[in-house]
C-alpha cells in the first residue's frame, strides 16, 4: 500500500508523491471494486481508452471512474477485470490500446506480481480471433516512467508453431548495454482457460556494476519463463515508474474489425514476506 508521506527515489533524487491523504493499494483483478470503499475513489491513477460515444481518445483519471468502469472497455464480469480493445475503436496515444495505468511504485525495493488472465472476446463467452503472429501483438504488463518506453513488458501474440494457440513472450532492457532483447517466451497457451503469471523482481535503475540488484523472473503457469538480471526500471528517468495492465496494440495504427480482451481473474503487486 502507498501512503502519504510518499517518497520514491528516482536516479539520485528523491521525489515525494502527493496522494491527499488517500493511501492506494495496487489490486486490480477482478474481485475488487473498481472504486475502493475505504477512500471514495479508485486505487488506479488513469485509464486510456476509445470514447465511441464522442469519436475521440480520452484519460479518466481514478478520482471520476465509477464502479461501472469503462463499459465495453474496462468493466467487471463474472469475477475478472475486462480490459479490451472494441471493434472499430480509433486510436489512443498513437496505436490501439485500452490501459490501465497504476500509482507510482517505489524503486529499490522487491515486489512480487500474483496475475491470472485469461483472452477472448467483447465477453467472456467470446472467442479470440487468431490472425497470424506478429500482426496485432497485445502488450498486456508493463513497468514504465513517464517519457519513455517501457523497461520491460509483456506480451500476448499467436503461437509461432501453432496457429490456434497464444505465445506470451516477455521483453526488456535491462543488460548492461540497456539493449532491447527478449527475456523469455512460452507457447501452447489455450486462450480461454485462466493463465497464472508470477512475477519476482526487484526493482532498481541502478546497473549491476553501480551497485544495482535488480533482478526480474516470471513463472507462467508454473514455468519459469523469464530470469534475468541487471537494471530492471529505467536509468536516467526523470519520473517514477508505474506498472500497466492493458491491451496495447502497438503494431495498429487503424481500426479493427474484431475485439481483443483480457480478463484479469488477479492483478496485484505486493509486498513478499
Amino acid at each position: 500500500m502507498a501512503s502519504d508521506p510518499y517518497d520514491i527515489i528516482v536516479g539520485n533524487q528523491t521525489q515525494r508523491i502527493d496522494l491527499s491523504g488517500k493511501p492506494r493499494t495496487f489490486d486490480f483483478g477482478g474481485s475488487v471494486p473498481f472504486v475502493n470503499p475505504n477512500i471514495g475513489i479508485a486505487d488506479f491513477d488513469t485509464i486510456n481508452y476509445w470514447d465511441a460515444a464522442a469519436g475521440q481518445a480520452k484519460v479518466i483519471n481514478g478520482w471520476n471512474i465509477t464502479d461501472a468502469g469503462i463499459p465495453g472497455r474496462v468493466f467487471k464480469t463474472n469475477g475478472y477485470t475486462a480490459i479490451g480493445y472494441k471493434a472499430g475503436d480509433g486510436v489512443v496515444e498513437g496505436t490501439l490500446r485500452t490501459q490501465l495505468n497504476s500509482y507510482y511504485v517505489p524503486s529499490r525495493r522487491r515486489f512480487v506480481w500474483d496475475l491470472s488472465v485469461r483472452f477472448g472476446g467483447a465477453d467472456l463467452t467470446k472467442s479470440w480471433t487468431f490472425m497470424p503472429r506478429d500482426s496485432h501483438p497485445g502488450l498486456i504488463w508493463q513497468i514504465k516512467p513517464d517519457g519513455s518506453p517501457p523497461s520491460i513488458g509483456m506480451v500476448v501474440d499467436t503461437d509461432p508453431t501453432n496457429s490456434q494457440r497464444l505465445a506470451i513472450h516477455i521483453d526488456g532492457s535491462i543488460g548492461p548495454e540497456l539493449k532491447h532483447e527478449r527475456l523469455g517466451m512460452i507457447t501452447g497457451l489455450l486462450p480461454q482457460q485462466d493463465i497464472n503469471i508470477v512475477i519476482d523482481a526487484y526493482l532498481d535503475d541502478r546497473p549491476i556494476a553501480s551497485g544495482g540488484q535488480g533482478y526480474f523472473k516470471t513463472w507462467i503457469n508454473g514455468t519459469l519463463v523469464a530470469n534475468a538480471v541487471g537494471a530492471t526500471l529505467v536509468p536516467n528517468a526523470s519520473s517514477p515508474h508505474y506498472w500497466s495492465m492493458a491491451m496495447y496494440l502497438y503494431n495498429d495504427t487503424t481500426p479493427l474489425q474484431f475485439d481483443y480482451f483480457g480478463y484479469w481473474k488477479r492483478a496485484r503487486m505486493i509486498v513478499p514476506n
